[in-house]
């Protein structure tokens, strides 16, 4: 079989070993997050929990949700 051109791996969260495991192997990890409080906790855990890789891995965060004129957008948007 040819190799794949891209894989996509799915991680649960909360599964901090998983998403270890996941971005061990990745060349780009992507974090979907929503624009909530919930959301903006998590993605602090793990950009946190992806610090400590290394060789580093370019990491990237797809915004979903996003509600025009909410403070929220611009915490979220720092990152």
């Amino acid at each position: 079989f040819p190799a794949p051109d891209l894989c996509l791996i799915d991680s649960p969260p909360q599964l901090m070993r998983h998403i270890l495991a996941a971005a061990d192997v990745a060349d780009l990890v992507l974090i979907p997050v929503d624009n909530s409080t919930f959301g903006l906790e998590g993605l602090e855990e793990t950009l946190d929990l992806l610090a400590e890789i290394r060789p580093p891995v370019p990491t990237r965060v797809l915004v979903t949700r996003v509600r025009p004129r909410e403070r929220l957008n611009e915490k979220i948007l720092e990152f």
